[in-house]
């Protein structure tokens, strides 16, 4: 089975997909996007629309990466 793991942060995503057959586990991708998604939090208490656009732009490129790869089950 193939599986994803995605962890959005307020710096980057960081997304590993893997092959888990009988307790063995190997790496497909590991894939780091930096999306500064905190970027103007400090400055206004929001996430401006420039981040979100920047995430939903990296979560769009890992998802096509989970298609191409058949990925069967994804954790965010």
């Amino acid at each position: 089975m193939i599986k994803a793991v995605i962890d959005i942060g307020t710096n980057s995503i960081k997304c590993v997909i893997a092959e888990v057959e009988e307790g063995l586990m190997t790496i497909l991708r590991d894939i780091n996007r930096v999306t500064r998604l905190g970027a103007e939090l400090a400055s206004n208490g929001s996430i401006g629309t420039e981040a979100m656009q920047r995430n939903i732009h990296a979560l769009k490129e890992i998802q096509d990466i989970c298609t191409d790869l058949q990925v069967e089950n994804a954790v965010c």
